[in-house]
């Protein structure tokens, strides 16, 4: 692969803060809105583990889109207006109507449920506010492609998309937003992406491009690319 280098900023799985009790965990690129680099959009990027039985309430602010994407098992969303499982193959979206919570449960009493906390500011968008839509999505049936994961086509200013390559696969994501920024993170395997190395459950922001090349340099690869505006 050989692309124009363009600004960025790598974020490193060790590096990120750590917050943890007997139940519960939650490992965080931007602590507390903490943004050492600039993020535009994306305030939070929580990678969290819940326990057995365990449950963890979370606030939802006004005028944000939380975006939650299990990596293994499943977990229970819950508001006052809405109940949905979800589980690793699918992904939830979800609108605050005002400042709120929602509780995620891990419905398993013997196994751990790992899943990732998303938080974009919204926008203008065809999702209404308390509105929830959940996407699933199969990585098996469609190799080395990225797989949309934020609802259907224009529902947010923001795009979602994921996807499960083979050993020296490429692709290319063409960016549709004005003013776009990219966040990538490794879910598994290790990527080449825009000419930086990104290893497992490293994050890495890219500012000022018109689209995004990558290669997995290791087979069964999974990656999360976030189109997020400025």
């Amino acid at each position: 692969m050989s692309v124009q280098q363009i600004p960025g900023a790598i974020l490193l799985a060790e590096k990120r803060a750590q917050t943890q009790t007997d139940q519960y965990r939650s490992r965080q690129f931007f602590p507390a809105g903490n943004h050492a680099v600039p993020a535009g959009s994306l305030v939070r990027f929580d990678e969290d583990t819940l326990a057995g039985g365990a449950v963890v309430i979370i606030g939802a602010a006004a005028g944000f889109d939380t975006l939650l994407i299990p990596l293994v098992g499943g977990v229970h969303f819950k508001t006052d207006q809405h109940s949905h499982y979800i589980e690793a193959g699918s992904s939830l979206l979800y609108r605050a109507a005002e400042n709120a919570a929602f509780s995620v449960t891990n419905p398993f009493q013997q196994e751990l449920v790992n899943f990732l906390h998303i938080r974009i500011k919204g926008g203008p968008s065809p999702l209404q506010p308390a509105g929830v839509f959940v996407t699933d999505f199969n990585l098996e049936q469609a190799p080395n492609r990225l797989l949309r994961v934020s609802g259907s086509r224009d529902l947010t200013p923001w795009n979602a998309w994921i996807g499960k390559f083979g050993g020296r696969e490429e692709a290319v994501y063409r960016l549709s937003q004005t003013n776009p920024g990219i966040f990538a993170f490794a879910v598994d395997g290790a990527f080449e992406v825009q000419n930086r190395l990104v290893h497992p459950r490293d994050g890495l922001l890219l500012w000022q491009l018109d689209e995004l090349e990558l290669e997995a340099l290791s087979d069964q690869a999974v990656i999360l690319i976030l189109e997020i505006p400025l």
